[in-house]
Parts: C-alpha cells; structure tokens; sequence
C-alpha cells in the first residue's frame, strides 16, 4: 500500500529514532493522550493536523517490537475513524470563519 505525503514526511521525522524505542513509546503515548484528552482540532495536537497525527501514531506502532500493551493497531484504527468526522467538521469551521 502506497503511503501518503503526511505517512512519508512523518516516517522521515521519526526515523532517526526508529532505534530508540523507549523515546518512541512515549511519544505514542503522548500522541494517544492528544486524542483521548480531547486536544483541540488544528493546533494542539503534536501532529499540527488530524491525518498527520494518525500517521505518525501508525508509523510510530508499526515500527515497535514488541507493540506496546496500552494500544493496539486497531485501536488507532478506532480512534481514527471515531474522530476524523470530528476532526474534519472542526478544520472546516476553522476555515469558513474570517
């Protein structure tokens, strides 16, 4: 499966850390917290926009082993399709508003 231009801009930001698992747990962590915490659309999640952000967290989990006990891919999958709808109508209003 082709990966998107957010999946590869990602992919190169974190790849320097691939080996550091410890650093990228956290950071699954942190990116998983901005979503269930209810972080604000476009602004205060770690990955500046919704698509990134999830990318980053599938990035993230794909490249870990063992998978971290406190999420799971389809988890992601979940949060993913439960918030983009959210995410997306919240961009939307930002945009229209002058």
């Amino acid at each position: 499966m082709e990966k998107s231009p957010y999946e590869k801009a990602i992919i190169d930001t974190v790849k320097p850390k691939l080996g550091d698992s410890y650093f990228l747990t956290q950071l699954l962590g942190r990116l998983q917290s901005d979503l269930l915490n209810g972080a604000q659309p476009c602004g205060h999640l770690w990955g500046l926009d919704f698509q990134t952000h999830i990318a980053t967290m599938k990035a993230i989990f794909d490249s870990l082993n063992p998978a971290p006990c406190f999420i799971s891919r389809k988890e992601i999958q979940e949060l993913e399709t439960r918030l983009a709808p959210v995410y997306a109508a919240q961009q939307t209003k930002k945009e229209s508003t002058p």
